[in-house]
């Protein structure tokens, strides 16, 4: 396991009182913390010239109370070091370390069981906020560049840019007042916008995102949990932090970069800021969306998910209610969904008769792709029937896609994976994350079949051997073909 040189380790407040030895607090000071009863077995991979960050919670407030320099660490055991005693209110930097609020990081030391240690890349979060080193070549080198207060002139070129979020233009002439100025958001944007969209970053660029990429997000930082993600210097995804948004938030104009966004806030989730969002996770009800005053940009809806990334269009399904009510009926016939192309439903509480009305629709008629999330094993003859029988009356729904978590193969890390059935007109595709064994193949095969009957020709990708899943295939199919390259999810 590879040596870090920063730790930040939660502690509660009786363990720091042992750490510090009864010593009156004096902010600012060094003294040498003791070893007290600190442990924790990430603490063995600590580098003696590195930093650890000492926080502890008091009462609502998480502050940070130490930064512990040269640390001493026998095995897993903190055996002191000299520190810099701190009284700094952390509180709102939570949501980037992963925790909504203090209840919920009083609740994460709980469940630990010891000390809460947090991974290295935390602590670049702290080191600036509290105008610390992080690590020892910090000592030697010159300090980071500052992020400015912006001036008129930034704030009317960052104006420019949510104005024209499409346009590189006004991107590149803040960027080079930014990097005039030595500020460096200036050169994080302009790496991003040199490499553009889907290019590979540079080492430089991964060094600069987890320093600054809370300064280029601006206010959004407030509002969005932690793991947003920045595109040419701006949020381009990221999950809201519902509870965080207020009118404030919902007045801002800087969504207006904002491409992905995961969300169940009504007012979030159809404001006219979001201009560029042309994805939206969320649980509110379709048949709100549907109603919204103005047409919604969103090209593809799905179900909200642990963790909000945009590599896949469709990775949970929207609620499809268990009674489908008239507000929900009234959302096939499109409403504020005229730019839907893409919708994901968590199908198996809803009634067949249901998804059969939705397959249907005015709404279905205008999707490239309906993704129905663990539907029943008894309704899928009927869904792939109604399917052909739509796709041959006229022009339908070019693909409907079954996704599927069920326990396959025997890895016991990977209990659970993902099998993917999706039926176009002259094929269907079977997708699957791992290895499915023949205990689980000839059923997958079977729904294959089910939801494609009549069709001859069946793709199965995975980059896994599925020798079992192929046999299977080629009992139910004229042909087969395998493929174990990398695909965008149902690239159809």
């Amino acid at each position: 396991m590879p040596r870090v040189a920063s730790l930040v380790v939660f502690v509660d407040a009786d363990a720091f009182r042992a750490l510090r030895d009864g010593r009156p607090r004096s902010p600012g000071a060094r003294w040498r913390l003791g070893g007290g009863d600190l442990l924790h077995p990430q603490l063995g991979l600590l580098d003696e010239d590195g930093l650890l960050v000492v926080v502890t919670l008091e009462g609502t407030a998480a502050v940070a109370v130490a930064a512990v320099e040269d640390p001493r660490v026998n095995a897993h055991v903190f055996a002191g070091g000299d520190a810099i005693e701190l009284d700094h209110d952390i509180t709102h930097l939570l949501p980037r370390l992963g925790f909504v609020d203090a209840t919920a990081l009083a609740e994460a030391i709980a469940r630990a069981q010891m000390h809460l240690v947090l991974a290295p890349e935390q602590v670049d979060v702290l080191r600036y906020e509290l105008d610390l080193d992080g690590t020892a070549a910090a000592a030697t080198a010159p300090r980071p560049p500052r992020v400015l207060v912006d001036d008129d002139t930034t704030r009317m070129l960052r104006a420019a840019v949510l104005r024209e979020p499409g346009n590189d233009a006004p991107r590149m002439l803040y960027a080079d007042r930014l990097q005039d100025l030595g500020d460096p958001r200036g050169e994080l944007i302009a790496l991003q916008l040199a490499r553009g969209r889907g290019g590979v970053p540079k080492e430089r660029e991964r060094e600069l995102v987890p320093l600054f990429a809370h300064a280029c997000a601006g206010p959004l930082a407030t509002w969005l949990l932690r793991g947003f993600s920045l595109e040419r210097g701006f949020v381009a995804q990221g999950a809201a932090d519902d509870a965080a948004i207020d009118a404030e938030a919902l007045a801002s104009a800087e969504w207006a970069t904002v491409e992905a966004i995961q969300t169940s806030h009504a007012a979030l989730a159809t404001s006219p800021r979001l201009v560029s969002a042309r994805r939206l996770a969320t649980d509110l009800d379709l048949g709100a969306l549907a109603a919204a005053p103005r047409p919604l940009p969103y090209a593809a809806i799905t179900g909200r998910r642990a963790r909000f990334v945009d590599a896949d269009p469709v990775a949970a399904g929207l609620p499809m209610p268990r009674e489908v009510h008239r507000a929900w009926r009234a959302a096939l016939d499109v409403g504020a969904l005229a730019n839907l192309r893409v919708l994901g439903v968590r199908a198996r509480d809803a009634h067949a008769d249901d998804v059969l009305a939705l397959l249907r629709s005015s709404l279905a008629r205008g999707l490239d792709r309906l993704d129905l999330e663990n539907p029943t094993d008894a309704d899928v003859p009927t869904f792939g029937a109604a399917f052909r029988e739509l796709a041959a009356a006229g022009p339908a729904l070019p693909v409907l896609s079954l996704r599927l978590w069920r326990a396959v193969g025997d890895h016991p890390q990977y209990p659970v994976s993902e099998v993917i059935v999706a039926a176009a007109r002259e094929r269907v595709v079977v997708e699957t994350s791992g290895a499915v064994d023949a205990a689980h193949a000839g059923a997958i095969a079977d729904l294959a079949a089910a939801l494609g009957a009549g069709v001859p020709r069946l793709e199965l990708r995975s980059r896994h051997p599925q020798p079992s899943l192929a046999a299977a295939a080629r009992a139910r199919f004229a042909e087969v073909v395998v493929d174990t390259r990398a695909h965008p999810s149902l690239a159809l």
